[in-house]
């Protein structure tokens, strides 16, 4: 699908830090009607400390899916997650979507939605340790499971960026920006939001 509205994956592993740079820059664009931050659909109750995702039951999830209600899904760490088809539309409107993907889902997406641009957050082994047992949200062999996932390494090319995370946020952040107002244009803010 070719739309007017571009779209931006932010992908990498767990502890990268996608949500609290996805969360900057959004105070960067919160007066910018033309840039839109996914809201994640995750089969896992909600947490006041995590991201705030639209939380689902596992059946609830399969009959969205099969209603066609999703614009990408992907199982990981035992769990289902969903971008709604509704920032699908909002590309069709000419808006662009910011949406923290799985690396495994960027081959169906390059294939369905144009223009794009992946961005892929990573950061070392023990910086990823150190943030998984930061956030308290897995026990250990959950925490585990995550630094040790595998996916498949089809996320180089010339529409991605890589932003090491391993220092400051502010510093990954600024990049990240950048990044975003080089693909969609410059921010409304000049100083992010409170």
């Amino acid at each position: 699908m070719l739309s007017q509205g571009k779209l931006i994956l932010v992908v990498g592993p767990s502890g990268a830090g996608k949500d609290s740079l996805i969360a900057t820059a959004k105070s960067y664009f919160a007066n910018d009607d033309k840039v839109v931050f996914a809201r994640r659909c995750i089969t896992r109750a909600s947490d006041p400390y995590g991201e705030a995702h639209e939380p689902l039951s596992v059946d609830d999830f399969q009959r969205r899916e099969i209603a066609g209600e999703f614009m990408l899904t992907w199982r990981a760490h035992g769990l289902r997650y969903g971008v709604p088809q509704t920032y699908a539309d909002d590309l069709v409107a000419g808006k662009s979507v910011i949406a923290n993907v799985s690396r495994t889902v960027i081959g169906e997406a390059r294939a369905r939605f144009q223009p794009l641009s992946v961005v892929h957050v990573t950061a070392s082994p023990h910086v990823l340790a150190q943030r998984l047992a930061g956030r308290r949200r897995e026990d250990l062999a959950n925490q585990k499971s995550r630094l040790d996932r595998s996916v498949p390494d089809n996320f180089d090319g010339g529409d991605v960026i890589t932003i090491r995370n391993d220092e400051a946020l502010a510093v990954a952040a600024d990049l990240f920006v950048k990044h975003l107002e080089a693909f969609v244009g410059p921010a409304r803010n000049l100083q992010p939001t409170p």
